[in-house]
């Protein structure tokens, strides 16, 4: 049940599949439904195929199919009761709480795909289906559907209708899911040829045909006693064959019941007082005793485990999964046999751990073993060494192969995915490069944040300790802009912040420096390598640059936006350790500056 990557024409003809099968179902049973008892019982059919196929093909369906699936399923079901003649009202109610319990079920029921594929048979797996698959839907669906039926607004609800209603919609039901995800579980031709050999298909077609007989023979005539040779059949077949057994066996066993009673004839008949519709409950109730016995025998036989004999078994196994390798590997640790058969001379009887990362080694001993106990979707996703010695990063699934002289191995069936990991990674490595620059950018300016200046400080301080270069900082000051934002707006404040960092980006050497917002309208421009002279060329660049704006400004007595500037440079040395004193330098020079006049620069003495 591997996902595909993309639509293509298969699925669309699969979902189209559906659709016909679903609508094929629901009229059938429509068509042969009506038994009319003397209770005023409305038996609706004597199964209700379309909720258990539907249920059957969610589940073996890719789960990123399951939607597309599911719309044609209840479309189908929708439209073909709508021309068969259901009342709006009962379709809108009744339809969208079956949808919602079929979907629940298949959610509930995927959780474990060692039971959908056939790996696994026990116990623990069937009482879930029986239980949470079966029994919990089917009866929390009746009532409800039950009540749309009866229900007359403004009438009120005819009770003796209700109830019986709900326990035949519930046998229809519940017969319906037992016998038929069953059908398309285990009668799969993947399935199917792996769990009956061809030697014994053959007798499995006499057993089938026996159980024709046996069950025709038990409904010709009323006494029910022969009714009880009809349990045989199940368990028998459960032993030679398993659940493909079982589930041939019952169909015909139910179809044989189900269509007698139905026609009004049989011991069925004749225990319900001449009654068909209550005869049709108890070939229900037998049909669906029947099946979970055959299940429960086929259960209690369970080895478990990938029916994996030969090479071509674990050739099928890996190409119906769409994997790219699979593989065996024995008790004693050693791998038995691969799939494609190309690669086994180079790695048949070696030991696993020559091909995993030593560093996954332990985790994978406990994921072999789980397997080996039946645990069920164990998987692995790790570095592999691969023939030509390269590590490729594959995910596989590992399941328990058959049990042979009490040592059970376990079947690995995976793909090499290194690409799409590669791919991944590299993406991921994008986006947090890109994190990191917005988490260093000023977002209204796109120039550095405080905190890429701190950084950007800290490191050409102490390359120019080593180099005995001196750092310069010029600090930037937009003059008068609390009245500009007060009589301009907000909105034209944040346009001329932008329009200053733009003058600044463009006045820094084309080699050096850094320009960052260091908070409100005051900007810091770090220049490593720049001595006083050129630190007070690149002021004078952004003072230049920033009047050439010529953007108005009212409330300034320049009658545009200008700037105040304070320029430092420092030399690391013995007497000057510390950074932030340059910044201190230019940033009293600034003041000196704004307390002239503003519109100026001053420069602070060198720092050393």
């Amino acid at each position: 049940m591997s996902d595909p990557p993309g639509w293509t024409w298969r699925d669309t003809r699969a979902v189209l599949g559906t659709f016909a099968v679903i609508a094929t179902a629901t009229a059938l049973a429509r068509a042969g439904a009506a038994v009319e008892s003397t209770g005023a019982v409305r038996i609706l059919s004597a199964t209700w195929p379309s909720h258990g196929l539907t249920l059957a093909i969610l589940l073996v369906v890719p789960r990123r199919r399951v939607p597309a699936h599911a719309v044609a399923a209840f479309a189908a079901i929708a439209l073909t009761v709508l021309v068969l003649g259901t009342s709006w009202r009962v379709l809108l109610i009744g339809q969208p709480i079956s949808a919602l319990i079929v979907l629940l079920t298949a959610a509930f029921l995927r959780r474990d795909p060692e039971w959908i594929d056939g790996d696994s048979e026990s116990v623990r797996s069937w009482l879930r289906f029986l239980g949470g698959g079966v029994l919990l839907p089917t009866a929390s669906a009746a009532f409800p559907q039950a009540l749309v039926r009866y229900y007359e607004p403004g009438g009120g609800t005819d009770w003796s209708l209700v109830w019986p209603t709900a326990g035949a919609v519930f046998a229809t039901n519940a017969l319906a899911y037992v016998l038929f995800v069953p059908v398309v579980l285990r009668l799969r031709p993947t399935v199917f040829r792996a769990r009956v050999p061809a030697g014994r298909r053959g007798e499995l077609a006499a057993l089938v045909a026996a159980v024709a007989l046996l069950a025709t023979a038990s409904m010709l005539q009323d006494n029910p006693l022969p009714l009880f040779l009809l349990a045989i059949p199940p368990v028998v077949a459960a032993v030679r064959h398993g659940t493909p057994g079982v589930t041939l066996s019952v169909v015909v066993l139910a179809t044989v019941l189900l269509g007698t009673t139905q026609a009004g004839h049989g011991p069925f008949v004749a225990l319900s007082g001449g009654d068909p519709a209550i005869g049709l409950l108890w070939a229900q109730f037998t049909s669906f005793v029947l099946m979970a016995a055959g299940l429960t025998v086929v259960a209690l036989l369970d080895t478990g485990g990938v029916p994996v004999r030969t090479g071509h078994d674990l050739e099928r196994l890996r190409s119906d999964g769409g994997a790219g390798f699979a593989c065996v590997i024995g008790a004693d640790g050693h791998i038995e046999d691969v799939a494609p058969p190309g690669s086994r001379p180079d790695v048949l009887r070696r030991s696993w751990r020559d091909f995993v990362d030593p560093h996954d080694a332990d985790m994978v001993e406990q994921r072999l073993s789980a397997a080996r106990a039946g645990g069920a979707g164990v998987t692995y996703s790790g570095w592999v060494r691969g023939r030509d010695g390269t590590w490729r990063w594959i995910e596989a699934r590992i399941r328990r192969g058959p049990a042979a002289a009490g040592a059970r191995p376990v079947v690995v069936v995976g793909s090499d995915v290194t690409d799409d990991r590669l791919r991944g990674l590299e993406r991921l490595r994008a986006r947090n490069r890109e994190l990191d620059t917005a988490a260093a950018t000023d977002p209204l300016t796109g120039l550095a944040n405080r905190r890429r200046l701190d950084e950007a400080q800290e490191t050409a301080w102490r390359t120019a300790a080593a180099d005995g270069g001196p750092v310069s900082i010029v600090v930037v000051d937009i003059d008068h802009f609390k009245p500009y934002n007060d009589h301009y707006g907000h909105a034209r404040g944040d346009e001329a912040l932008r329009a200053v960092a733009v003058a600044l980006r463009d006045a820094l050497p084309p080699s050096d420096g850094l320009a960052a917002r260091f908070g409100g309208e005051e900007f810091v421009v770090l220049l490593p390598g720049a001595a006083a002279g050129g630190a007070r060329s690149v002021a004078e660049r952004i003072a230049v640059r920033v009047r050439s704006l010529r953007m108005p400004h009212r409330r300034s007595p320049a009658g545009q936006v200008s700037v105040s500037i304070g320029v430092a440079t420092g030399w690391p040395g013995p007497g000057c350790t510390d950074p932030h004193r340059v910044f201190g330098a230019a940033d009293a020079a600034l003041y000196r500056a704004k307390e002239s006049g503003r519109g100026r620069i001053e420069s602070a003495p060198d720092v050393s």
